[in-house]
């Protein structure tokens, strides 16, 4: 479901941030899933909202409504908490889990985004992809994949070069068998990328 119209969204969106952001850090997950799934929601609306605009301006019309740009305003502090809820993996997750939701929000936030999502993401992979916690390397090393289809290779490419040594030998010392494959994918899409 794709919010068509997002003009009464404006006087809402600091409550549904508060009242989204604490149900994703809850601990009912079906709550969890409808909080993510709003976000994902409202990324989806923006990507084609800013389409829709591009395109008018390439054909000198107006556009049916202006991207208010709600997900760039809550970036800095939607980044933290999808990171902890793409945490919360199991080994055979499926394609409605929690974790699987939020690592697609992050893959849109990085669409959306683009460039600017680095300063908030690349910090979580940083201090995360050599992490004990197997949980922490995984999510880590997905967002990093996840955010660069969204930026530009001169951005995200320093990062890459910084994060390949790392990858690469996670690819021969990786014990768990998800970060493992998560690693795998990773490495392709910055070789791909880069």
């Amino acid at each position: 479901m794709l919010f068509t119209n997002t003009e009464y969204l404006q006087d809402y969106v600091q409550v549904l941030f508060q009242l989204t952001v604490g149900a994703i850090k809850g601990d009912v997950e079906e709550v969890s899933h409808y909080a993510i799934e709003f976000w994902n929601t409202l990324c989806d609306t923006e990507v084609n909202i800013a389409y829709d605009v591009k395109q008018c301006e390439n054909n000198g019309t107006q556009p049916e409504q202006p991207c208010k740009h709600f997900v760039r305003a809550a970036i800095k502090h939607l980044i933290p908490v999808v990171f902890e809820a793409m945490c919360k993996q199991s080994e055979d997750d499926e394609e409605g889990s929690l974790c699987v939701q939020a690592a697609c929000c992050m893959q849109l936030c990085g669409q959306l985004v683009g460039d600017d999502i680095l300063q908030f993401v690349m910090p979580l992979v940083m201090n995360n992809i050599q992490h004990q916690d197997w949980h922490l390397r995984e999510a880590a090393t997905y967002s990093f994949g996840a955010i660069m289809d969204g930026c530009s290779v001169d951005k995200v490419g320093q990062y890459a070069n910084q994060s390949l040594p790392t990858l690469v030998k996670m690819l021969g010392e990786e014990v768990h068998d998800k970060t493992r494959g998560t690693t795998v994918k990773v490495v392709v899409v910055v070789a791909t990328r880069i």
